[in-house]
């Protein structure tokens, strides 16, 4: 114990403006926090609608590139999306959460829309089939008005015969 000149002894601690000044650091600090949680939680959520887009993008491409080439207009073998030999074609496809496609949209099931533009020049140019590949959602606006987008060039070398 200690004492002081005029003979008050007083125990070792903290003064009420050490504490005070120490909850206002740590709260300040924890305002801050608190502040970035919705920040990171918004970056967590697009970055899944982001990856599923991509997962989704990847699939329907494969499918198209996986089609055998033919004389005759064609569908892909899984999505059955249609191939033109000349003049473009529009499909679209719904997608929900497990990546099950559908042909129709369900607004309380499906999650992603995937519009394929796919155009074919000519039938006697060597040129591939090309187009444009788009995964939007929500499901439920057009790509132009969606809260999020992928947009994916497509070219098909359709100019083989296997």
């Amino acid at each position: 114990m200690k004492t002081s000149s005029s003979g008050i002894s007083w125990h070792g601690g903290f003064s009420l403006v050490e504490v005070t000044l120490a909850l206002g650091i740590a709260a300040f600090t924890l305002l801050a926090v608190f502040g970035l949680m919705p920040v990171g939680m918004n970056a967590t959520y697009s970055s899944g609608e982001q990856t599923m887009a991509a997962d989704l993008a990847t699939a329907i491409a494969s499918d198209l590139q996986n089609t055998p080439p033919s004389g005759t207009a064609v569908t892909s073998q899984i999505f059955k999306i249609s191939i033109p030999v000349t003049g473009g074609t529009l499909n679209t496809l719904y997608f929900d959460e497990a990546g099950v496609a559908a042909t129709t949209l369900d607004s309380v099931k499906h999650r992603y829309r995937a519009e394929i533009y796919l155009r074919r020049p000519s039938t006697t140019s060597a040129l591939a089939t090309v187009g444009e590949l788009c995964i939007s959602w929500p499901a439920t606006r057009p790509s132009a008005n969606a809260q999020g987008a992928l947009r994916v060039p497509i070219a098909l070398d359709r100019n083989y015969t296997p």
